[in-house]
């Protein structure tokens, strides 16, 4: 199931006593923590320091883990990038370290900057001396903590499985990271940290490779696949194949297995609206102007007539204007508007030049006749119809992609990385071992 934040201030801080020691998990991905003794932690939030600027004040806000879509009114968020602390999977950021550590403190409910409990923290697999001083030096001098203990989070797990009887003594410990994958090897119920690997690819790679499958299968559906979403869906429904190349074949062959094993996630979809039949009022006018269209000769005949009905208008409207003689409503003679202002040889030649005017753009050539193509007659070509969009358009199928994603563990090359895949990782560790150490692999 994919990580659930979980950053709400806690309450109980004072009732535990200075001796109960706070664990973090320091993840590349997800921060976690919480006290010892308890099967899960209180805190837990994404990785990364955002520093955005408000949009009306211009001002500079830190935001340490998820932040609410809804903040993106009111802050820029588009010149300041989420930032992690770590390089790969070594802390080489201190000053994010710092940001991340006082806001995981406070979420635990710690009051000031003094923390008196212990620390357990966790680190990569042969973590830097560099990096481990550093973090020391940030818990010792600026919260003062009493004791700080490093520790490798997969020995831990081993540790547990084995106490629960589910590991046994000898063993190997596979650590798939955010960016980077460790095999530890284990004789005795102790990490043998000189025969550990490490590979360069790890879940963001899976998860990276996954939004592009689903990019390209669906690029109309882009806007959906985000990071968070994508990530969600690695978790829920990816899986490893036992064996990749008959899995592939399964699902080139559409059997009913492979569809059984195909999951659909289904997007919003709002049903179009239901078009009401046209009026017979709508019919009609179509079918005149269908009519129109085909007979272009009657199409003409009837533009002729509007045009002289509409000049016969507009004429007999001049004709009452330049005429002084007619009643202009008081039983007065006399012209209206214009009309009354000139004298008659003025109205007579105004009469003149409007008359002429309409005669002129009245003139209609009566040989006119639209020119018809007497080539060979051709098909119009088809106006291409678009089908309405139905919910199955709005479904993501996730098929091959469940395997095919995590299969890059195995074989980065798969993405182009040139690295050793979890399999070869778990020969060169056994190999690494001495003789002495090996005899275990015979048992």
């Amino acid at each position: 199931m994919p990580f659930i934040s979980q950053f709400h201030r806690q309450s109980d801080y004072n009732y535990f006593s200075s001796t109960t020691p706070i664990v973090i998990d320091n993840g590349a991905s997800y921060f976690r923590i919480g006290w010892a003794g308890e099967t899960d932690p209180r805190v837990i939030f994404r990785n990364i320091v955002q520093r955005p600027r408000h949009k009306a004040t211009g001002e500079t806000v830190t935001i340490v883990g998820d932040h609410d879509p809804a903040l993106l009114k009111y802050f820029d968020c588009t010149r300041s990038g989420p930032r992690s602390a770590f390089d790969s999977n070594v802390v080489y950021q201190f000053e994010i370290m710092e940001y991340i550590l006082d806001f995981g403190f406070d979420r635990l409910g710690a009051n000031g900057s003094q923390i008196d409990h212990p620390i357990l923290i966790t680190e990569c697999v042969c973590n830097p001396v560099q990096s481990r001083c550093k973090m020391a030096e940030l818990l010792f001098e600026t919260y003062g903590v009493p004791s700080v203990a490093f520790g490798v989070d997969a020995a831990f797990s081993y540790k547990y499985n084995q106490r629960h009887g589910i590991c046994d003594k000898d063993g190997l410990a596979i650590c798939p990271g955010f960016t980077t994958t460790h095999v530890i090897p284990f004789i005795d119920g102790e990490p043998v940290y000189k025969g550990c690997c490490r590979t360069n690819i790890g879940g963001f790679h899976v998860t990276d490779y996954l939004k592009q499958l689903l990019s390209l299968k669906y690029p109309h559906h882009m806007a959906r696949f985000t990071w968070e979403k994508v990530e969600d869906l690695k978790m829920e429904h990816c899986y490893i194949a036992p064996d990749y190349t008959s899995e592939a074949r399964l699902f080139q062959k559409g059997t009913k297995e492979a569809e059984d094993k195909t999951r659909c996630w289904q997007l919003p979809w709002v049903p179009p609206p239901v078009e009401e039949p046209p009026s017979e009022e709508e019919i009609a006018r179509k079918a005149a102007i269908k009519e129109t269209r085909e007979n272009p000769e009657l199409y003409l005949e009837q533009m002729r007539v509007k045009y002289k009905e509409l000049s016969e208008k507009v004429e007999q409207r001049k004709r009452l204007k330049a005429n002084g003689n007619h009643s202009n409503g008081n039983n007065v003679p006399g012209g209206v508007g214009r009309g009354e202002r000139l004298n008659a040889a003025q109205r007579e030649r105004m009469r003149l030049l409007t008359t002429a005017a309409f005669d002129r753009g009245r003139e209609i050539d009566p040989a006119f006749v639209p020119k018809l193509d007497v080539g060979p007659s051709q098909p119009a070509p088809e106006i291409p119809r678009f089908r309405p969009l139905t919910k199955e358009d709005f479904q993501i199928l996730l098929g091959v992609e469940r395997f095919r994603c995590p299969e890059i563990l195995f074989h980065p090359n798969l993405v182009g990385i040139d690295q050793a895949g979890l399999d070869e990782m778990a020969g060169v560790s056994i190999r690494r071992l001495s003789t002495k150490d090996q005899t275990w692999r015979r048992d």
